[in-house]
């Protein structure tokens, strides 16, 4: 019994992988009409932000900060569905040749040598060309939803980072002088500067930080901190 339950799921998934193009276009499709409406609002909301910017120094740098990081995750991730659109549509209409045609037969056009070679080498089999081309519209969806997502983490972080230190740190630190306010705040400055430098060091490297034991105990903190 333990062994049909975890048969099931992997055919299940790997269904799910065949068929996920299906998906694929139906979330880009509409996330490319919800995108084209989303920038031209957010169009229009800058000029709102930047008469806010004016009044609130600390709370108009959140609002620039966020709407930069909003406007920038919208912009490429309409750009790049469109991309998987017009990927995903060229994956189709290959399979629908393929259908018709069949694999590429180089030699009923009776090439001279020179052009067989290069053109086999360099094309190959169509049936490798056509699961090339299924790749890269399956990493291009994967990897748009990604960087929106590394987008959003960015801005969050900038956000609270901004919060913290100019709402919260200095509101505490209110009336104390400055020879001891000001270590205190450059000390968290650093603080956040370097987790956030460590944290995007591991996570470009695919967890190297991780891996090295003797930084492993340092990061750990800052891992979970940062994380959140």
């Amino acid at each position: 019994m333990e062994n049909i339950q975890p048969n099931k799921l992997t055919k299940w998934l790997n269904k799910l992988q065949q068929e996920s193009w299906q998906l694929e276009l139906v979330i880009s499709g509409f996330a490319i009409f919800l995108m084209a409406g989303a920038y031209q609002w957010l169009e229009g909301f800058r000029r709102s932000v930047r008469m806010i910017a004016q009044g609130l120094p600390t709370g108009g740098e959140l609002l620039s900060i966020s709407y930069s990081v909003l406007l920038s995750a919208c912009f490429f991730l309409l750009v790049n569905l469109v991309l998987h659109v017009l990927l995903r549509g060229m994956w189709i209409s290959t399979i629908g040749l393929r259908y018709v045609s069949g694999d590429i037969d180089l030699g009923s056009l009776k090439l001279a040598p020179r052009f067989d070679r290069f053109l086999r080498k360099r094309i190959g089999s169509f049936d490798q060309y056509i699961l090339k081309l299924e790749n890269i519209c399956s990493v291009v969806f994967a990897f748009t939803f990604l960087i929106v997502f590394m987008f959003l983490a960015f801005g969050l972080y900038m956000v609270f980072f901004i919060g913290f230190v100019d709402i919260v740190l200095k509101g505490l630190l209110d009336g104390v002088a400055d020879t001891v306010s000001k270590p205190i705040v450059i000390g968290v400055l650093l603080l956040f500067f370097v987790g956030g430098l460590l944290y995007f060091i591991d996570f470009i490297t695919i967890g190297y930080i991780k891996r090295v034991k003797w930084l492993s105990h340092v990061y750990m903190p800052i891992y979970r901190v940062i994380s959140i």
